[in-house]
């Protein structure tokens, strides 16, 4: 999996058409990227495909996104002496679709979501310890001696780290209903957010959009309750 992909326009494909404008009656349309259509960031938003379909009566339309999406988290505590650290890091892809600047149904989509904690109670790695025979100072050599460890040892930090690097595949399904004839702008767009928290070590979340296909497809309903239910 390459994090440092470079970003290249989409290639745009469409069955009745290849011009700026959609055609008239029109059934299907689709938007292919071969690379990357968003780098390697800890949060961007951009719109990462669109496309154009003429509908000449009223119609829905079934929208289709599939991407690719990876996520990179890191995790690191760090301590000694018993002392508890804790990392957590985030990271997460949203995506929706807009039909001439409305979202489509069922609005705002999580493609990938990663949540990582990590957490540890440390003890430290003992490096050396000095201490005397004549616990109370009197002079004289004590029968039994006891050491305490954040007192009488140089105790350097232990340290546990986990990365997690994955690359997977995602589509859903969007739905326009009830759209009137004319021109209609199809865009995706993909929101990459992240979140970290650390104490003695470190934390660091990033997200990308690999190639993705947004196709459009103009449908009818049936005419009846059973066409198009939206649960709220």
């Amino acid at each position: 999996m390459n994090f440092s992909s470079i970003v290249v326009p989409a290639f745009v494909f469409s069955v009745i058409s290849t011009s700026a404008l959609a055609v008239q009656g029109s059934k299907f349309s689709t938007t292919l990227s071969k690379t990357a259509l968003m780098n390697e960031s800890s949060d961007s938003s951009a719109t990462i495909m669109e496309t154009m379909i003429h509908t000449s009566n009223q119609k829905e339309l079934l929208i289709g996104v599939s991407l690719e999406t990876g996520l990179y988290t890191q995790t690191q505590v760090k301590g000694k002496n018993g002392n508890s650290d804790s990392a957590n890091a985030m990271a997460g892809i949203d995506v929706t679709v807009y039909i001439d600047g409305v979202p489509a149904e069922p609005g705002t989509i999580t493609f990938n979501q990663r949540k990582q904690d990590l957490n540890a109670v440390l003890g430290g790695v003992i490096e050396s310890c000095t201490f005397s025979t004549d616990q109370d100072g009197d002079g004289v050599v004590d029968d039994s001696l006891t050491i305490t460890v954040e007192d009488d040892c140089i105790v350097t930090d232990e340290e546990i780290e986990l990365i997690q690097r994955t690359m997977s595949a995602h589509h859903f399904n969007f739905v326009a209903p009830n759209l009137t004839s004319g021109d209609h702008t199809i865009s995706v767009e993909a929101v990459i957010s992240t979140d970290t928290t650390a104490g003695s070590g470190s934390a660091t979340a990033t997200g990308l959009v690999g190639k993705g296909s947004l196709t459009v497809e103009a449908v009818r309903a049936i005419n009846q309750n059973g066409g198009i239910n939206i649960l709220e």
